[in-house]
């Protein structure tokens, strides 16, 4: 379902996993721009599944959503905010790196960990919630976020600090 292929996906109920394929599930397609519609019942979205869709604003993922892999949506350049559900438990490297029109992040209190350059190259992130569940940062994991003004840490997190 690669490069240039369609403008919005709606994926079907009863879908559980969208895994890799080669170059990406859907990567590499520049006129994907409509948000996407996931099911209720997807649980893991596979690595480099959505990878280089450079028109790509929005993603809405449904609390079902326990997985996102590594680099899953990396290259994503439209992209502009992204809401990662309490549902997450596990997220890969690198997931939004290179989404240089990123401004904003929420990270559900699914999550323990902010992975290796989970962020990484976002040049126009501005700012990120982090949950009070959060244990690491990974290395690298704002690296090249030269916008980046804000970081609020949620009051009870004794793993990570904010100067505020």
């Amino acid at each position: 379902f690669g490069e240039n292929s369609f403008s919005s996906i709606v994926l079907p109920e009863g879908l559980i996993s969208i895994e890799k394929g080669n170059y990406g599930t859907f990567g590499d397609n520049s006129r994907l721009c409509e948000p996407i519609v996931f099911p209720s019942t997807l649980i893991t979205i596979g690595e480099a599944a959505f990878e280089n869709c450079r028109n790509l604003k929005n993603v809405i993922l449904p609390n079902s959503v326990t997985s996102i892999r590594d680099y899953a949506f990396q290259n994503c350049a439209g992209l502009i905010s992204v809401v990662i559900p309490n549902s997450v438990k596990t997220i890969g490297r690198g997931v939004f790196s290179n989404c240089s029109g990123l401004k904003s992040a929420v990270i559900g209190n699914g999550l323990t960990e902010i992975c290796n350059g989970m962020f990484a190259n976002c040049k126009n992130l501005e700012s990120v919630m982090i949950p009070n569940t959060i244990t690491r940062i990974g290395s690298y994991a704002f690296d090249g976020c030269t916008a980046l003004q804000a970081i609020e840490v949620a009051e009870g997190n004794i793993f990570v600090a904010s100067p505020n």
